[in-house]
């Protein structure tokens, strides 16, 4: 099983989980945790921008495209607004979405494999951190 490069002074990769789906959240946690990861989740845009906010640790987010209030995208939007590194990984049913503006995102289609997001997050963290200090 392939796993997540520790974040820096090795402590693990802080990731915020976001899907208004219960039973997906709970599938994407448990892919990341069995990857290494520290979670944190969210059930909607709106909680997991205050969970962003408040966290300064989280240094990537795996969100649905599509929820209630604020889409991934949206969420995507308003935390580059947050003018710090974070790598993005948007899930979609929706095989057609047009890549992100300059890598700002990196995308997989629902149902994904644990091996699929482990990609889609390591490329996310290389666009997004490329000059911290990760153990690859």
């Amino acid at each position: 099983m392939r796993s997540i490069p520790m974040h820096r002074e090795n402590r693990p990769l802080h990731v915020l989980a976001v899907d208004d789906e219960p039973i997906i959240l709970l599938g994407t946690i448990s892919m990341l945790e069995s990857l290494g990861c520290r979670v944190t989740s969210a059930s909607c845009g709106q909680s997991a921008l205050a969970a962003l906010t408040a966290d300064p640790s989280i240094a990537a987010i795996v969100t649905d495209q599509t929820m209630p209030g604020l889409s991934g995208l949206e969420l995507i939007g308003a935390a580059q607004q947050l003018h710090r590194p974070l790598a993005f990984v948007l899930t979609t049913g929706h095989i057609d979405l047009a890549p992100g503006p300059a890598a700002a995102w990196t995308h997989i289609v629902k149902p994904f494999s644990c091996e699929e997001l482990a990609v889609a997050l390591d490329a996310a963290m290389d666009a997004a951190h490329p000059a911290l200090d990760i153990n690859r």
